[in-house]
């Protein structure tokens, strides 16, 4: 009922695993290290494939029981750390992020965790540093996989047509993953199709061992090639590059090579050593564990990354887990016993961990956990629900009529044009708009993507159709004035999205000139946190239900120990070229910070927060960050009486 035992793949296991711990807990060392997660893909692929084939050929292969193997499998130790981040997130977390993780639970047990990451990927996501179960996203890939070929592999063992169209199938999958890293790189990481010639690959390794009755490659240069490309791998990857796309090769066909080879090979006997097979053995719940054990690490001490004796502390207990996790959890659960009623228990437990993420979610992140004060201060942010409405340009949004203008008829058109960070400035301005009832506000905003006039963006996709709506519409409504504002250290051209350079952003204000805008205003980069400023006020003391003060007394206006002070160094260019041409330029941080750092309060707000995450104003910091700047946004209308 199994495959010959391969100690060397255990130890494969481990490489893997211990890839992507270092690249989580040493980034600047393990910069490749992410790629573990495609060994483990190999690895899955090669392994589940050989048992299937092999049930199927000996007419013993049961739908039934191979899903309960992989519940067995999967579900025990998925259940405990659910349920653990889930109670310490209750402890520890605010409000949003504890919504977030609600979400997130139960996109992990229905196992389409990776789904809901590429669907939350816009500014207004919580960072990815502060999600617990952000590393789930790869089961999510896997069991997908599961789902499907069994019954694929089923039908075609018989038919001795399996091996042709695995190999179809994965240069077929692979094709959607260069195309899709091209075009849209967040899609090509977390969705499934661009991963399946991973596993694949793997498949096709196991039906041809099974063919020719051995490894396919026992040569020694093999196992030394496969280890030199993982090698290459962590060396020569790392977050900036477009991946996986071609990249992904480097790890894919050292894995393959390393299995190739056959245990025997000198490499191989390297990874059979007997601490590296054990690591291996738990690498499962070790990958699980380990960065929930960092996540929770950073939001309990409120910094982002731990000290280097602390972070392999947390390694250590990461590990410790993982030995407890699979001696007493999974080795009791995946032998012995009824397999029904394991089944139904486990499936019925993991159902569990979903609803009561689906219920904090719900319940937006349980706020009543905290004293009315704290929840005023720190945790009620603030919404501009009428904002949100209308007038942004999304991957399912369209504008609506409102966004041509609002306001006094016949008075003059201030129109706002950019990313998110120009959405948050609507509130400041539809605040200054009541109060002076001299202008009117149009506003076309695409998140994530740079307002410019002839660039073409590779992601989001629907940038290049929002910029082209906005030039219409600002060639149609001919606006007094235009508001430039955006995130511009995003648009470096690392990050996936368009790049922003001197040349284009020159050639977007001639434009805006050529065609009659009498008045430009450029807004500067917006202070950048690492951590939210609704949340740094809490620094201080360890926040929990254990330690829940009634007040928490004089907060701090200005920080600087969580600002991104490099990300300032984006609006250098924006503001060279605003400048020779003319137009208006407001640096935010002229407003919002000095030697004393930058504001995490509104002044004279009792507290409110400046921004509700890494960098987005709250309605109360825009209104207040608008009504500072307004002689210079709109000089020309600063005199006129309001019309009758």
């Amino acid at each position: 009922m199994s495959l010959p035992y391969r100690r060397d793949v255990d130890g494969l296991r481990a490489v893997a695993v211990l890839f992507v711990v270092g690249f989580h807990y040493f980034p600047s060392v393990f910069r490749g290290g992410f790629v573990g997660v495609d060994v483990f893909f190999v690895i899955s692929g090669f392994l589940i494939t050989g048992l299937i084939r092999q049930d199927v050929a000996a007419g013993r292969f049961s739908v039934a029981a191979f899903y309960g193997r992989r519940i067995r499998r999967i579900f025990p130790a998925l259940v405990l750390v659910l349920l653990v981040s889930l109670g310490m997130g209750f402890l520890f977390m605010l409000p949003d992020a504890y919504r977030a993780l609600g979400l997130n639970s139960a996109a992990s047990a229905g196992f389409v965790a990776n789904i809901a990451l590429y669907l939350q990927q816009n500014y207004f996501a919580p960072s990815a540093e502060f999600n617990p179960l952000l590393h789930i996203w790869s089961l999510g890939v896997e069991e997908q996989f599961y789902l499907v070929w069994p019954l694929v592999l089923m039908l075609l063992v018989r038919h001795r047509a399996a091996l042709a169209v695995a190999i179809g199938l994965a240069v077929l999958s692979f094709g959607v993953n260069v195309a899709q890293t091209a075009s849209n790189p967040v899609a090509a990481f977390f969705l499934p199709f661009s991963r399946f010639w991973e596993l694949g690959a793997g498949a096709v390794l196991a039906l041809l061992h099974a063919r020719v009755g051995r490894p396919v490659l026992e040569k020694e240069w093999a196992g030394w090639a496969g280890l030199l490309l993982l090698a290459a791998a962590m060396v020569a990857i790392d977050r900036d590059r477009a991946f996986p796309g071609w990249w992904a090769l480097l790890p894919v066909a050292g894995t393959i090579l390393l299995i190739a080879s056959g245990e025997n090979a000198r490499a191989n006997r390297i990874l059979s050593h007997r601490a590296l097979v054990y690591i291996g053995l738990i690498s499962y719940p070790f990958y699980l564990w380990h960065w929930p054990l960092l996540v929770f690490a950073r939001i309990i001490r409120f910094q982002n990354e731990p000290k280097v004796l602390l972070s392999i502390g947390l390694i250590v207990a990461a590990g410790v887990l993982a030995h407890l996790t699979y001696k007493f959890i999974e080795r009791p659960l995946r032998s012995g016993g009824h397999l029904s009623a394991k089944v139904v228990s486990l499936t019925i437990l993991l159902a569990v961990c979903g609803g009561l993420g689906l219920a904090v979610y719900a319940k937006d992140g349980l706020p009543d956990r905290f004293p009315q004060e704290i929840q005023k201060r720190v945790i009620d942010t603030g919404r501009d629900g009428e904002a949100a409405q209308v007038c942004v340009y999304g991957a399912d949004i369209r504008p609506s009529a409102e966004c041509d203008g609002i306001g006094p008829a016949g008075a003059p058109l201030v129109l706002v044009w950019g990313d998110s960070h120009a959405f948050h400035l609507i509130a400041g301005l539809r605040a200054l708009q009541q109060d002076r009832r001299d202008f009117r506000l149009a506003r076309y905003i695409a998140f994530a993507c740079v307002p410019m006039v002839d660039a073409l963006a590779p992601s989001p996709r629907y940038c290049n159709g929002a910029n082209a709506f906005a030039r219409q519409k600002i060639e149609l409504l001919r606006p007094d004035t235009v508001i430039i504002a955006a995130r511009w250290s995003a648009y470096d051209g690392t990050r996936g999205y368009a790049s922003m350079d001197e040349k284009r952003f020159t050639r977007t204000l001639e434009w805006l000139k050529a065609i009659g805008v009498q008045h430009i205003v450029v807004f500067g980069q917006f202070p950048h946190w690492k951590l939210a400023p609704s949340a740094i006020p809490l620094r201080n003391f360890q926040f929990s239900v254990f330690n829940r003060p009634a007040h928490i007394g004089k907060l701090a206006e200005r920080d600087s120990n969580y600002l991104d002070a490099p990300a300032f160094a984006a609006e250098d260019m924006v503001k060279r070229v605003a400048t020779a041409e003319g137009a208006s330029f407001i640096s935010p941080s002229a407003t919002l910070c000095n030697r004393e750092g930058c504001l995490i309060t509104v002044p004279d707000s009792d507290g409110l927060p400046i921004s509700r995450d890494d960098g987005h104003l709250t309605p109360a910091a825009s209104k207040f960050f608008i009504a500072q700047n307004a002689a210079a946004i709109m000089p020309e209308y600063r005199k006129k009486e309001p019309p009758q």
